[in-house]
């Protein structure tokens, strides 16, 4: 698939379908109005809760960035320009009690500071 690389897998089936491209369409033959259908889920895919499950259940987040592709000094991509990763869309797991907090407090001090000195 084309959106491997830019997508969960469970999540390429159902923008797909909602795009209204037809699923087996090879990706050359995707014309304009279709991809700005895609484009227009990236940016606004909405979602509506249903229902909610128990607290133990929503403790953790899990998956994103991998550390191996994030400069840890600078919280910048090793892979893209300009772009730079900080809290929970990191792919870093711990217990809970403030972990993930602190997480997001650090990640995204250090990633503004360094933001901040390249402008």
């Amino acid at each position: 698939h084309s959106l491997d690389d830019l997508l969960p897998q469970k999540l390429i089936p159902t923008l797909i379908n909602l795009s209204g491209i037809e699923p087996n369409k090879k990706t050359n033959l995707v014309n304009k109005e279709e991809r700005k259908k895609l484009l227009h889920l990236f940016k606004d895919f909405r979602l509506k809760v249903s229902s909610l499950d128990s607290v133990h259940k929503a403790i953790i987040t899990t998956g994103g960035i991998e550390l191996k592709d994030i400069d840890p000094k600078t919280m910048k991509s090793k892979i893209i320009n300009n772009l730079s990763f900080a809290g929970e869309i990191i792919n870093l797991d711990a217990p809970t009690g403030g972990y993930n907090l602190q997480l997001c407090w650090s990640t995204g001090y250090m990633a503004g500071k360094e933001a901040f000195s390249i402008s």
